[in-house]
């Protein structure tokens, strides 16, 4: 045992650190005086069973960043006796342009996030840094962050605009029927991916910043309270994108991307629910953005259901749109596909994959090029 000072004035606090105990009973036995004045104290450590706390990263390890300047989140799995005001972050890397801005708890238990800005990389050359994760008496952990140079090149040709986008924006594409709508349902399995454009900024759709959260939202696919892909459900940073699913009441679960929509900058995000190994990931630009476990009372997804909500207003499945007219998506979208089956880390990051697939690719049942020039 031993104190964080042994001097001090009137007021001052002193802290003890006091070792793990499994053994025996230990003393230790202190003094404190002032002038001739003195004062007697004991400490008193009885054995016991020692939990060493627990932290691992469980989010992309290592992160990798494009060139302009942005926010990401590192998640952790936390045992139970880890409280995330406890955790810290050091940075270590040449210059400035990452840093730690704070921690939060997780969306499910066990879980923390730790949030992190960097600035933009005005030089050609990558650069690099390394983040350790501490907590008291745990082991740290380790995070490889880096970050393009100016210049650098994403992989693959981005799509052309003239041709195999369509602009969103007080725009969307809706099916009130299908023609087949037998493929339409597909249990606790289904991958839906898309290449998505945002506009040069995240703004309040009619100028007012005091608007409510819906004037900010931008709805990217699915269905109202049954199985949807959005952004800027989080009043605290709107180019956060999450999914949104329910269980067999109806009621919402939601997993948020731990990496942000960038604006005016196309990528590629994924949407991945394996009801086999009862996962939930989430995919940017063939990276994973977070993992759940799947909730064990799932409803089973069924992109052809109609409904009325509160306000007897009719709810459907729609690209660009949900809710209503103001929860569009203010940007581009363009190769949104929807298949059967859970796509690998493997096949969502093959080299093209982001661009173009096969209309015959095995498990591929909806397919939207958005390249039809009109409409």
């Amino acid at each position: 045992m031993s104190p964080d000072k042994t001097s001090g004035s009137n007021g001052d606090r002193v802290i003890f650190e006091v070792d793990p105990n499994t053994d025996a009973e230990r003393t230790a036995a202190f003094v404190f005086t002032c002038g001739t004045a003195t004062a007697d104290f004991k400490i008193i450590s009885t054995p016991g069973e020692v939990v060493i706390p627990e932290i691992e990263v469980t989010s992309a390890n290592p992160v990798e960043l494009e060139s302009g300047s942005g926010t990401f989140q590192v998640i952790l799995s936390v045992s139970e006796n880890v409280e995330y005001t406890g955790l810290g972050a050091t940075v270590q890397q040449e210059g400035e342009w990452l840093s730690y801005t704070g921690s939060e708890a997780g969306s499910s238990a066990g879980t923390a996030v730790m949030s992190f800005s960097y600035s933009a990389n005005e030089v050609q050359e990558a650069r690099k840094a390394t983040v350790t994760i501490s907590y008291p008496n745990a082991d740290p952990a380790t995070v490889t962050v880096s970050q393009k140079g100016k210049t650098e090149e994403g992989g693959g040709e981005e799509p052309v605009e003239e041709r195999y986008v369509a602009y969103m924006k007080n725009h969307y594409a809706g099916a009130a029927s299908w023609a087949r709508p037998d493929v339409m349902k597909f249990g606790t399995t289904i991958t839906v991916e898309m290449l998505v454009k945002h506009d040069e900024e995240f703004v309040s759709k009619t100028g007012e910043s005091s608007q409510w959260v819906g004037d900010w939202i931008g709805s990217l696919f699915g269905i109202e309270t049954r199985f949807l892909i959005r952004h800027g459900d989080n009043t605290d940073n709107y180019q956060e994108w999450e999914l949104v699913y329910v269980d067999t009441e109806n009621n919402e679960i939601k997993i948020k991307s731990a990496i942000y929509l960038p604006a005016d900058e196309w990528v590629h995000i994924a949407v991945v629910l394996n009801g086999d190994e009862k996962t939930v990931t989430l995919y940017q630009d063939g990276k994973v953005a977070a993992t759940e476990t799947m909730d064990s009372n799932i409803k089973d997804i069924d992109l052809t259901e109609t409904y009325n909500n509160w306000q007897n207003d009719l709810q459907m499945f729609a690209l660009g749109r949900s809710y209503d007219n103001t929860r569009d998506f203010c940007g581009m979208m363009s190769e949104v596909r929807v298949w059967n089956r859970a796509l690998s880390a493997d096949e969502i990051n093959a080299d093209g994959h982001f661009y173009s697939v096969s209309h015959d690719s095995d498990g591929l049942v909806a397919y939207w090029k958005l390249d039809d020039g009109g409409g």
